[in-house]
């Protein structure tokens, strides 16, 4: 049986591989989303960004005022 120290480290350790493997897909989504948009780009495909916290019925007839400007 395990004592509560080496409990404690194992979980430590899964802790860091977890941190560790969201923190490699993120960089890997950041990575493909700038890829799509110079694809888009090249393309004449303008894409409109909408952050989580932004209301997409505001933001949106906002920024396609701004393009057509």
């Amino acid at each position: 049986m395990q004592s509560e120290i080496e409990c404690a480290e194992n979980e430590a350790s899964i802790a860091e591989f977890k941190i560790g493997i969201c923190r490699e897909i993120k960089i890997e989504d950041v990575n493909l989303d700038r890829k799509k948009k110079y694809v888009c780009q090249d393309n004449g495909i303008f894409l409109l960004e909408v952050r989580y916290d932004e209301k997409p019925e505001i933001v949106i007839p906002q920024e396609y005022k701004k393009l057509r400007s």
